[in-house]
């Protein structure tokens, strides 16, 4: 009888111990303090998260970010247009942007102070039922403050942005795993010829692909001393789908290019590769109008005039709070953009001016917001 006393009265000491000890390490765990990369994907994840339908609150959105960065850094964010109340990772015309995934690969590892490039996996919810996948990338910098880390630095990469919101992003990506090095890629589909030079010891391209369900396409791939690898495929590129290709060697030893294993795919190349260089698949071209005539105007055939182009059409679809549509032919003054791309094959324009004192991006459907006085005068320094 006293040893069954014993042993619950054990027994509950034992419970006791534990209990104690898991609330111990649960505080611990608790108040522990955020890692470096842990601070970047989290500041990433609430970048690239917006809502038109009111489910995401501007200012709580601004406070999370804001709480996540050096005070400096998050003054110098604010006054480029790259975070505000009003438009923060979202789009005029998105029902919904939400991030799923993010990717970090280090660049530089010192003491007090980290940068990792990034990869956001994003979903564009354009509709009730259209939906695509795009990847958003740039550079992120944590610095170690007094045993807390936080974001000193913010570079969000815009190229190519209006193609990402408008197709989804889809590729064509191949892998070389034969002993021959890649010289040249050449993609052929509805006319349209893309052709991509590459460096010796590329083993992994993409070239980029507009979001159609059926896609029937040929590549030829061609490799050092001449020789050549051609077929044609039938490749579903809806909703930022890919299409992964892979040039090896047959069982009969002969060369060929082929889908990748729906096991292995290409993971262990991508892996491998830093960035994946995009096709330029857009042209720009900006004019001035006065009283609807344009009396200036200018190609964008530089990377200086290129990058103010997409930083102006970027800060406009990042943002999720819309003004209301203006007629164009009432300004008296406004700058016009005319962006032709090869996989649309018809060009579209957007309209940018000043109306109550606030710098105005409008797309040619007639979605409207605001943007940087930064991003207006980047455009209007063009034609100056």
């Amino acid at each position: 009888m006293t040893n069954k006393i014993s042993k619950k009265i054990f027994s509950f000491i034992l419970v006791v111990i534990l209990i104690i000890l898991g609330s111990y390490l649960m505080g611990f765990r608790l108040s522990e303090e955020p890692t470096d990369s842990n601070v970047a994907s989290h500041f990433i994840f609430d970048y690239y998260t917006g809502s038109i339908g009111g489910r995401v609150d501007g200012s709580d959105k601004l406070d999370k970010l804001s709480s996540l960065m050096d005070k400096d850094t998050f003054k110098d964010a604010a006054d480029e247009g790259l975070i505000s109340k009003e438009g923060i990772a979202g789009n005029g015309f998105l029902e919904e942007i939400d991030t799923n995934q993010v990717m970090l690969s280090p660049v530089s590892d010192e003491d007090m102070e980290k940068t990792f490039k990034y990869q956001a996996n994003t979903r564009l919810k354009l509709g009730e039922d259209s939906i695509h996948t795009v990847r958003f990338n740039g550079e992120i910098t944590v610095g170690d403050q007094s045993g807390s880390w936080f974001v000193t630095g913010f570079n969000p990469d815009f190229e190519n942005i209006e193609v990402m919101t408008t197709y989804g992003r889809s590729y064509i990506r191949i892998a070389n795993r034969s002993h021959e090095s890649m010289e040249e890629a050449k993609v052929t589909f509805n006319g349209i010829d893309q052709t991509l030079h590459l460096m010796g010891d590329e083993r992994v391209i993409q070239i980029q692909m507009p979001s159609n369900r059926e896609q029937i396409f040929s590549v030829e791939v061609v490799l050092e001393d001449g020789l050549t690898v051609t077929n044609q495929f039938d490749g579903d590129f809806s909703d930022g789908k890919n299409v992964d290709l892979v040039v090896q060697e047959n069982e009969k030893d002969q060369l060929e290019i082929t889908h990748a294993s729906v096991l292995t795919g290409i993971t262990d190349e991508l892996r491998e590769m830093d960035y994946l260089p995009d096709r330029q698949l857009v042209e720009y071209e900006v004019s001035k109008l006065l009283g609807g005539r344009p009396i200036l105007k200018t190609e964008a055939d530089d990377n200086d005039s290129r990058s103010a182009i997409i930083r102006a059409l970027a800060d406009h679809s990042l943002r999720y709070k819309t003004v209301e549509e203006v007629d164009l032919n009432e300004l008296e003054e406004y700058y016009r953009i005319d962006e032709y791309s090869t996989l649309s094959g018809e060009p579209r324009y957007y309209g940018i001016f000043m109306e109550n004192d606030k710098y105005i991006l409008q797309r040619g459907d007639g979605a409207a917001s605001e943007i940087s006085g930064e991003s207006y005068k980047g455009i209007v320094e063009l034609l100056n």
